[in-house]
């Protein structure tokens, strides 16, 4: 090997060993790092090693050298914090969309971001026993394919799932395959969501991307754009239900005040709260889409919630509770 290539790789290897050993609390001396060349094959001096050092703060990385009887060198900061590690490996963790393989595998590589003692206390309390994870593999491949799509303005093809009584899963439609134009992925209600047209319907529709199979690029053009404009996000999701399908209205809700937290957590801070009765209760003015999920989601706050206008809106509230009720 030249002088040259042990150079480069001596320095990759130095760079290796302060990202696993060295954090904004732990250094290493320049004789332990020496050590840990030659326990890679690679010799090197003191002077040469401090040389590298350098060589690697030249370059921007943020290498602090300290001296004394307790010197040594450390690499401080990585590209993520501990604490955005963390958050990052929660979400991953309790995504219902992804399968647990799949998080397994994920989380391992944003623990390589990390040193060898930041790692071991991320891993520590890792919980992933949620029971709703997706069991599709192919998740990932179908986000790429929807991507690439997008990406080429092209249609996809792809099977839809089901569970049936029997809890197997079974394909939709007799096992025929959609073709729709992806237009974008979205994350709603801890799912992951492709939002499409589709040209038979002449619609918006939306499929939840863990329960698609065998996902391709189809070198039909998409459609749909010039029939429905641009979408926006905000106002398809909107979910306050909006994904589930209904009409777009305006409600007007009255409800104890202290779940004034849950509406502005819900709707937002910019909503309009008015006090009434002497403080115990509000009505606020919200957009929702009309469906048995709103429904559900008003019964699940208790008493006192009421719609008082749309009247229609209100009596189809009293119809699906009188439903619910048998």
């Amino acid at each position: 090997m030249s002088r040259t290539e042990n150079q480069k790789t001596r320095i990759f290897q130095i760079l290796r060993i302060l990202k696993a050993k060295t954090d904004d609390d732990h250094q290493i001396s320049t004789a332990q790092l020496i050590s840990f060349l030659k326990s890679e094959g690679i010799e090197a001096e003191r002077k040469t090693v401090l040389d590298d050092l350098r060589t690697l703060e030249d370059a921007g990385y943020d290498v602090e050298r300290m001296r004394g009887k307790n010197g040594g060198v450390r690499l401080l900061q990585g590209e993520f914090e501990t604490a955005e590690l963390k958050m990052l490996i929660d979400a991953v963790a309790s995504a219902h969309f992804i399968s647990e393989k799949r998080s397994k595998k994920l989380i391992d590589k944003l623990c390589s971001f990390s040193s060898d003692y930041q790692k071991t206390a991320l891993k520590r309390h890792i919980y992933m026993g949620n029971k709703q994870k997706s069991e599709n593999p192919a998740l990932l491949y179908s986000v790429d394919a929807i991507n690439e799509a997008i990406e080429r303005g092209r249609k996809i093809t792809f099977y839809y799932t089901d569970r049936g009584l029997d809890k197997r899963s079974y394909r939709r439609r007799g096992g025929s395959a959609y073709c729709v134009s992806p237009w974008e992925l979205t994350i709603y209600d801890n799912n992951y969501y492709l939002i499409a047209y589709v040209s038979e319907e002449k619609t918006l529709r939306h499929y939840r991307v863990d329960k698609m199979e065998e996902t391709t690029v189809s070198e039909e053009a998409a459609e749909g754009r010039e029939k429905t404009g641009d979408l926006n996000l905000n106002d398809y999701c909107s979910p306050i239900f909006g994904m589930f399908g209904g009409e777009h209205v305006g409600v007007t809700i009255e409800a104890p005040a202290k779940l004034v937290g849950v509406f502005i957590d819900r709707f937002g801070a910019e909503i309009r709260v008015t006090p009434c009765k002497e403080g115990a209760c509000f009505t606020t003015h919200v957009d929702v889409t009309v469906s048995p999920p709103f429904f559900g989601w008003l019964v699940s706050l208790g008493a006192g919630v009421r719609i008082l206008s749309p009247d229609d809106v209100r009596q189809s509230y009293e119809r699906a509770l009188r439903e619910a009720l048998g």
